[in-house]
């Protein structure tokens, strides 16, 4: 890594940013095609055939709070919605604490051709929801190849999108207060298909 010293006014930081007196300057992020994300995550060890799919998540912080806990969860592949989806920013790299960099990520059109085709390939697709009439998340069986798809901050998962899943997934609350920010769920969730998985090997 190359260092250089420069006056604050020569940083080419935006107004009103926070920089603690240091810039790091970054290549733009490599988007995977399908067809390769697909091929990566199918040659993966069988623990690790999983896929994260995120449907219209619109705040970065959000974005890249989900990136962090996806890298430490064990999910190494995610999909993004290309439409209503947060660019992959720098406050998305700057929240994802560095996970943005391990990560392989792919942007689809057209998410149910995707998922769709994810089925074809073995997948078992799982929407993450906020109703009581879905399936508790620790009754499901989340054996063999897992894709997780998680929804935008204020309508979830677009309807189309929850059709083609094959199981619709919530998280059992203990009170009356039945909302989590999107962040805290996907991570709940995605910590929850580990340790099931774990426990089944």
């Amino acid at each position: 890594v190359r260092l250089r010293f420069v006056e604050a006014d020569r940083m080419g930081v935006p107004a009103g940013c926070r920089h603690q007196g240091v810039v790091a300057r970054r290549a733009a992020t490599v988007f995977l095609s399908f067809d390769r994300l697909l091929k990566a995550v199918l040659e993966a060890e069988a623990a690790e055939a999983r896929l994260l799919i995120l449907d219209s998540i619109q705040d970065p912080r959000n974005l890249g709070s989900i990136l962090r806990s996806a890298l430490a969860a064990g999910f190494r592949h995610v999909i993004l919605s290309r439409e209503r989806s947060a660019p992959v920013s720098g406050t998305v790299a700057r929240t994802s604490a560095g996970a943005l960099a391990h990560l392989q990520l792919c942007q689809a059109v057209n998410l149910v051709e995707t998922i769709k085709i994810l089925k074809e390939n073995g997948f078992w697709i799982y929407g993450a929801v906020a109703s009581r009439d879905a399936a508790s998340l620790y009754e499901a069986d989340f054996s063999g190849k897992v894709a997780l798809v998680v929804g935008g901050e204020d309508k979830g998962i677009r309807p189309l999108i929850q059709k083609n899943c094959d199981q619709l997934i919530t998280i059992p609350m203990q009170s009356s207060f039945d909302s989590l920010n999107v962040s805290v769920a996907a991570a709940v969730i995605m910590f929850e298909i580990i340790r099931s998985q774990q426990l089944r090997q």
